[in-house]
């Protein structure tokens, strides 16, 4: 048995039927991949500025590319300023 929590929610979902883990609103992005990135954000809980980031990174190749990266570069230097306003 799985002993931490990213291994227990992959095994689930890999029990699931592909139309339940794969169910997508708009684009196929995602399609192809075991967890979604809300699983991943989830499991780690990651705040809003740490999923967009990491959102943007995990799609750029299925979906916008470089823009996406850059817009990856843009949220982590707007995080970078909130977390650290004395250091940026």
């Amino acid at each position: 048995m799985p002993e931490d929590i990213f291994e227990r929610v992959y095994y689930e979902e890999m029990k699931k039927e592909p139309e339940e883990v794969h169910e997508q609103v708009g684009g196929d992005h995602y399609q192809g991949a075991i967890l979604q990135h809300w699983d991943l954000c989830h499991i780690f809980g990651w705040d809003w500025f740490q999923g967009n980031i990491t959102k943007y990174v995990m799609r750029h190749k299925q979906k916008n590319g470089l823009e996406d990266l850059k817009k990856a570069q843009h949220y982590l230097s707007e995080y970078i300023k909130k977390e650290y306003p004395d250091e940026s």
